[in-house]
């Protein structure tokens, strides 16, 4: 089986042995034990504002030089390089009912770093 772009190798059985230390084992909307732990994939949630100004430019700077151009996209490219820092989660679907959780990365990684023996030195 191909992994997906940007999968990370061993990310999908630490998430698992995170959910089961909090005492989550199945779906909490069909109840079922069918979490799909080899397609767990990073995201990032961009808030509405963001994507509202990203490819929005007014007439002005229609007319304005391919320069000016790059800085009115780098600017609106801000918000999405925000959340790529603090917004990063962990999309976990259910193989039975199609269920998506949405889990914190640096929650997931803290604490799956913290219940983890340090590595021999």
């Amino acid at each position: 089986m191909s992994e997906q772009v940007g999968q990370e190798p061993g990310r999908g059985p630490r998430i698992e042995e995170w959910l089961l230390s909090k005492g989550i084992s199945g779906c909490s909307l069909c109840g079922q034990d069918a979490w799909k732990y080899d397609e767990v994939r990073a995201v990032i949630v961009l808030g509405a504002r963001d994507v509202r100004d990203i490819g929005r430019e007014s007439q002005e700077r229609r007319i304005r030089t391919v320069g000016a151009g790059l800085s009115l996209l780098r600017s609106q490219l801000r918000g999405v390089r925000q959340a790529a820092v603090y917004t990063r989660l962990y999309e976990l679907k259910c193989g039975n009912c199609g269920n998506v959780v949405l889990l914190d990365v640096k929650t997931v990684e803290g604490e799956a770093a913290a219940t983890q023996p340090a590595e021999p030195e």
